[in-house]
């Protein structure tokens, strides 16, 4: 079986990579993420994050996801993603 600590990463990871794609001008962070685990993983098993944003404020994300292999959901993850200023985005970055 897969760890869950694994499916947690992951979800953050899936779900910063869309809110990324909604927000391409500043850097964010992960201030909250909660995650329901529904059934396991197997070793070797294809995972993917279906996400999408549920509400955009001046500095806040609020974003789900739903973990799946297959049809078969795995995990619900639901975060908030802090819009941080354009002087927190490094020199270099998007």
């Amino acid at each position: 079986m897969v760890h869950g600590g694994m499916v947690m990463t992951f979800a953050d990871h899936a779900l910063g990579l869309a809110a990324r794609s909604v927000n391409r001008t500043h850097a964010q962070a992960t201030v909250q993420l909660d995650t329901a685990f529904l059934s396991g993983v197997e070793e070797g098993e294809f995972v993917e994050a279906r996400c999408r944003m549920l509400r955009e404020t001046k500095s806040i994300l609020f974003m789900s996801a739903e973990i799946a292999v297959g049809d078969r959901a795995v995990a619900n993850a639901t975060g908030l993603w802090k819009i941080r200023g354009p002087e927190a985005t490094p020199r270099g970055s998007i």
